[in-house]
């Protein structure tokens, strides 16, 4: 559940920078034309998190441990983020990872 919207908040991601000509700097920028709500986050009942800069954008879930990893999908003593990333290619549109 938590990938699923992650990856639909990417793709209306997508959809708010092909319109707009710059990635969104919350979710909320995407509500309502490309999204009916910010998706919730499975495991804390919060929001899915949003991280981007000019390079990529990450949106995630903070996964099973329900600790805030920033995005990381790897941790040696928790368990990772659910996390979906866009990479801006060299024709600057971001690309799934």
């Amino acid at each position: 559940l938590a990938r699923r919207d992650a990856v639909l908040a990417a793709i209306a991601a997508e959809r708010f920078r092909l319109r707009t000509g710059k990635q969104p700097s919350q979710l909320e920028a995407l509500v309502p034309e490309f999204q009916a709500d910010v998706p919730r986050d499975p495991f804390t009942r919060g929001f899915l998190k949003l991280i981007a800069d000019e390079k990529s954008l990450a949106i995630y879930s903070v996964g099973v441990d329900g600790k805030d990893d920033r995005g990381s999908e790897s941790s040696r003593l928790n368990e990772p983020d659910i996390v979906v990333r866009l990479k801006a290619q060299a024709n600057s549109q971001l690309q799934p990872q």
